[in-house]
């Protein structure tokens, strides 16, 4: 019977153990959002654990949450990225990256320009987030269109190609910690998903057998 402590393999990593690091976000990066040597040091001392999966990094600046979250959009953030994959890599542990954006967890105070941040709802979500002000409540989000869909997407497979130059191997997506029930409820977005299907949902054959009829 496998033990813990046994040698694996998840996908084509080689693991040391059956081990998992879960995410933890710890607010440390130097300026300009960039992972530091205090972050290397931190995934270093973890890396006797078969995989670790790095704390949540935003794919855009729109995609912040929290005070100080390590960035992955630009050549510095990735540059410090790489020294920690290095470092964990050089100790004989594996890593790989959250990929994050925060959607309503956030507060206009994190965002470019102190723009509303964005959901699939205009509904404030009820909790906190850390600003230089301390913990301080969400702002209330702008509810995405259709049309701006692609945009965070292209920001996702944005920041993933940064990753693979990152010395990433892999990657987990996250959309206000989890999909999408941090980002909004699922009460909350059905009529959305009601009103999408209908739009790209094929026309039915009418009662006749020509045509196509209309709901």
């Amino acid at each position: 019977m496998p033990h813990r402590f046994d040698a694996t393999r998840c996908g084509d990593l080689s693991l040391s153990n059956h081990i998992v690091m879960a995410p933890l976000t710890r607010n440390r990066t130097s300026a300009g959002l960039v992972p530091n040597a205090l972050m290397a040091q931190y995934h270093q001392q973890r890396a006797g654990a078969g995989l670790i999966i790095s704390e949540a990094t935003q794919v855009s600046a729109e995609g912040q949450g929290y005070l100080d979250t390590p960035g992955t959009y630009n050549a510095e953030q990735v540059t410090g990225w790489r020294r920690v994959a290095d470092t964990v890599q050089a100790a004989g542990g594996q890593i790989v990256a959250q990929l994050w954006h925060a959607g309503r967890i956030s507060h206009v105070s994190l965002q470019p320009g102190g723009q509303p941040t964005v959901s699939p709802t205009a509904r404030r979500a009820i909790g906190k987030t850390f600003t230089t002000d301390g913990f301080v409540d969400v702002s209330t989000p702008h509810a995405l269109c259709l049309d701006e869909l692609p945009r965070i997407v292209a920001d996702y497979r944005h920041a993933a190609s940064l990753r693979r130059a990152g010395r990433f191997r892999r990657r987990r997506g996250a959309f206000g910690q989890r999909l999408p029930a941090r980002t909004v409820p699922a009460r909350q977005h059905q009529r959305r998903q009601r009103r999408v299907r209908r739009l790209h949902r094929p026309p039915r054959p009418s009662a006749a057998g020509g045509g196509a009829g209309g709901e």
